[in-house]
């Protein structure tokens, strides 16, 4: 349904129970939405498959500003993929990956990519 919005800048899903199924087929709609630069997914259960499959598909949303993923359960292992795909939203302004047990290892997956997002200005990764 989203290539019938292409000009689309905001998709709000919070709490709508996509899991990873879900994220996985918004990535691919992705293309469709290029323009898209705020995303919130919060309280998905997205899971760090469903992270896995939306970080691959960044690449298509060059313009992201605000990315929110807050309680969505991706782990270390979420973190990892998605910040080796932060080179792909360089516009990016505000990260929200709180509350997703991204313990000390995504912390670090993630410290060490945010020269991609020089632009950043917000990141919440409290209740980790």
């Amino acid at each position: 349904a989203l290539h019938h919005v292409p000009q689309l800048a905001s998709l709000d899903l919070y709490n709508c129970e996509i899991g990873s199924k879900g994220a996985a087929s918004l990535a691919a709609a992705l293309l469709h939405v290029p323009q898209l630069v705020s995303l919130d997914l919060s309280g998905n259960s997205i899971l760090p498959v469903g992270v896995a499959s939306l970080a691959g598909a960044l690449h298509r949303v060059p313009q992201l500003a605000s990315l929110d993923l807050f309680s969505n359960h991706i782990g270390a292992e979420g973190a990892a993929s998605l910040a080796a795909a932060l080179h792909h939203v360089p516009q990016l302004v505000s990260l929200d990956l709180s509350e997703n047990g991204i313990r000390s290892e995504g912390a670090a997956s993630l410290a060490a990519a945010l020269h991609h997002v020089p632009q950043l200005v917000s990141l919440d990764l409290s209740e980790n």
